[in-house]
Parts: C-alpha cells; structure tokens; sequence
C-alpha cells in the first residue's frame, strides 16, 4: 500500500466518526494512524473526492472528548498539537 490512489484497498474501511492521527500527507492522501473508531489502524486516505471532503481537522479540545477516556483521570495527559487528528467523514 502506499499514498498512491491506485495503492492496495484494505479488506476493511475507517468507520464514520473515526479519529486519526495525520503522520503524512502527499497531494489530497493522507497516511494516518488510527486513534479512536473502527478501521484499519494505520493506512492511506483520500482527504477530498471530487470536492468533497472526507476528513476534518478536529481541535484538541475536540480531540480529547472523542478520544476513548480512561478510569484514572490523570490531568497531566498532553495531546499532541502537531499534526492534529482528523475524524473520517461520511461517504458520499
């Protein structure tokens, strides 16, 4: 697989509502890492289709109330600013 849009297609696809994390982006494609959701944890997307946009930037704070919480509260956890995740958009 690769940033190519004619690269492998994995068996399964990110879910609507999917957080991933940007590790690189080439054009409109972007390899992420998967952080919250259903999906392929790490792989290729397409960030627009025909104009259309399949991901969104989300802000920290955003990032933060989708992401799966823990039991220990801790108030030091730090989420990376750069790159910000990106949650996958409905298909068309």
């Amino acid at each position: 697989a690769g940033a190519g849009i004619l690269s492998a297609k994995k068996d399964r696809r990110l879910s609507v509502g999917s957080v991933v994390e940007e590790a690189e982006i080439q054009g409109d494609r972007l390899r992420y890492k998967l952080l919250s959701g259903e999906g392929p944890t790490t792989g290729w997307v397409s960030i627009r289709v025909k104009g259309t946009s399949l991901l969104e930037p989300i802000t920290a704070e955003e990032d933060r109330a989708q992401l799966p919480s823990d039991d220990d509260d801790d108030d030091d956890e730090v989420l990376p600013a750069q790159p910000s995740p990106l949650p996958a958009a409905p298909s068309p």
